[in-house]
């Protein structure tokens, strides 16, 4: 489970970004939080915590072999996940 300042990687438009984790609320069996820096006119985000390992990074090396499997399923089947993950 992340913890109250974490640092977390997402994507915004294609590119990392970075933020830090706050207000964690624990839900039965998952749990939301929000990252800093990650919001819009509205506000912070509320993320999911089944975004793990999709949209949000635990550190750089988890976004890059996402990545790596992005570039496998574009070039061997034409799919591209950032349609459908983001």
């Amino acid at each position: 489970m992340l913890k109250e300042g974490q640092t977390v990687y997402f994507i915004v438009q294609g590119f990392v970004m970075n933020g830090k984790v706050f207000d964690i609320q624990i839900k039965d069996q998952e749990y939301t939080f929000k990252i800093e820096g990650y919001a819009n006119c509205s506000g912070h985000h509320e993320i999911s915590s089944r975004q793990i390992h999709y949209s949000i990074f635990l550190d750089e090396q988890d976004y890059y072999k996402f990545l790596k499997i992005v570039k496998i399923l574009k070039e061997k089947y034409q799919y591209d996940i950032f349609t459908y993950c983001l």
